[in-house]
């Protein structure tokens, strides 16, 4: 087995429909998440899986107001 760093925290298909998704999971305590937490290479990825028809972005989880929100890869980029 290799060990080597992945581009995101999740790929998988929904089994209704097959749609693709993907995303990364990204955790913060303020009310902003800092861009520089976001490597280029994973908004790449997820940029190039929304331009083929996929479900990209990142999850993000704000600790202090105890909410989720998906942020699609083009509003990221």
């Amino acid at each position: 087995i290799k060990k080597c760093k992945s581009d995101v925290d999740f790929s998988g298909v929904v089994a209704r429909g097959g749609r693709f998704v993907t995303f990364d999971a990204k955790q913060t305590k303020g009310k902003s998440l800092p861009l520089g937490n976001v490597a280029d290479h994973q908004v790449r990825t997820l940029l190039e899986k929304e331009q083929r028809g996929a479900v990209a972005g990142l999850m993000i989880y704000f600790s202090e107001l105890g909410r989720v929100f998906f942020v699609r890869a083009r509003v990221v980029d």
